[in-house]
């Protein structure tokens, strides 16, 4: 008999509570880089067709892993990225100490980078580079 899943996700966007406030009235944040990066913009990330194609996207790329299924491993994973003012995502991660278990954690990292390029945030009508968090849930029917 063959074990379906179904794979859950929301969009739900966490952030960060360590931002401080810009002069233009956006949230940022401190990197280690020479560019900022933002976790609100005036004009926010958009996913080539919107969320709903997002949620589409991950539904149909998302592989749950054989291990992870045969041993019932289930869970969330929050991934963070960060859509580059060119709309690439870069900087793929699991959020500290949000992760699953390791094979979830790698299949959710892998289908955000495997995502098309998005429109970028924009702030003052400018390109920015805009961190994302995003919650994947797997869970196993049957």
């Amino acid at each position: 008999m063959r074990t379906s899943f179904l794979i859950l996700f929301s969009l739900c966007v966490f952030f960060q509570t360590h931002a401080q406030n810009a002069p233009n009235g956006d949230v940022e944040t401190k990197s280690n880089d020479l560019t900022d990066v933002f976790y609100f913009a005036s004009e926010m990330p958009t996913f080539p067709g919107g969320d709903t194609a997002f949620a589409s996207f991950i539904k149909k790329n998302l592989t749950y892993p054989k291990e992870a299924r045969r041993q019932n491993i289930t869970g969330n994973v929050y991934v963070q990225f960060i859509i580059e003012k060119d709309g690439n995502v870069t900087n793929v991660s699991i959020v500290p100490g949000k992760g699953a278990h390791p094979l979830l954690d790698q299949a959710a990292m892998d289908v955000i980078k495997s995502s098309p390029k998005w429109s970028p945030g924009l702030t003052n009508g400018q390109p920015v580079r805009v961190k994302k968090i995003q919650r994947i849930y797997f869970q196993i029917t049957k």
